[in-house]
């Protein structure tokens, strides 16, 4: 019990320890390197300048070092389809890439299988996608034919590999307490119980959270001029197709490094 006229003592800690929250300590593994590369809409120009860059920055590296893509390849950006080549041989400035799921790839992917959903795909910036494979909007008044049209056109005009590419990406990378994924997770919900739709297209409560994560996030979609760190997520998705700037994380125990690129706009 308390002396008459002194705080208590538990009192005071709890009241500190409220206002000075610890802050959480998150472990690469040890003798690794990775390039997390952010959303890169199209911008296949500035997809070859980053190459460079990351090439010279891992030359002569004795760890063992890969590239991971955190999503949004295709959409808004030029040249999408220079992208979706020059990523689909799998390796990245003569290292192994792995290649994440963005909410654009999904949902050309689910609008290919259910032609409702093109319109709403063309909305979010697939014009550009459409352009860049050479296929014109048809001039049919119905909605649902024209939409129908447009979902076979895409798929002939698209190289079996580039539709292969796409089908075959990941929805989320862990390396130690570091989760790589496209847009984010849930805070206060364990990492095995997050949804499909969370981890491609979450921004709040997740951008804002000042709950503890399990995990740092790295990850992209939510576009910021310059790349994003916290204690608890790195966000990376500089908006190279309205920007001119590609960032990159460099990624190692004990490390961290911005590498990015840009058109000089």
């Amino acid at each position: 019990m308390p002396i008459s006229g002194v705080p208590d003592v538990t009192v005071i800690t709890k009241i500190r320890s409220f206002f000075k929250r610890e802050v959480p300590q998150f472990n690469f593994p040890e003798g690794m390197r990775i390039y997390a590369v952010g959303d890169v809409h199209g911008c296949l120009e500035l997809l070859k300048r980053l190459e460079g860059r990351i090439a010279e920055s891992a030359r002569d590296c004795p760890l063992t070092t890969g590239v991971i893509f955190l999503g949004d390849y295709i959409d808004r950006g030029p040249d999408v389809a220079g992208v979706i080549e020059h990523l689909s041989r799998g390796t990245f400035a003569g290292l192994p890439a792995r290649f994440l799921l963005g909410n654009h790839e999904d949902i050309f992917l689910a609008a290919l299988g259910e032609s409702p959903l093109i319109r709403e795909w063309l909305r979010w910036g697939g014009l550009a996608t459409l352009a860049s494979y050479r296929v014109m909007l048809p001039q049919i008044a119905d909605p649902a034919e024209r939409n129908q049209v447009i979902a076979d056109a895409i798929r002939r005009a698209m190289p079996p590999h580039h539709i292969d590419f796409l089908e075959r990406l990941e929805v989320s990378i862990q390396h130690g307490d570091y989760m790589f994924v496209h847009a984010g997770i849930r805070p206060g919900r364990p990492l095995d119980r997050q949804s499909r739709s969370d981890l491609l297209s979450i921004r709040e409560p997740f951008l804002s959270s000042p709950k503890t994560l399990p995990c740092r996030v790295v990850h992209g979609h939510s576009v910021a001029f310059d790349v994003q760190a916290t204690p608890c997520r790195i966000g990376i998705d500089t908006g190279a197709y309205a920007t001119g700037r590609l960032s990159a994380l460099l990624l190692e125990a004990g490390r961290t490094e911005i590498v990015a690129v840009s058109d000089g706009r």
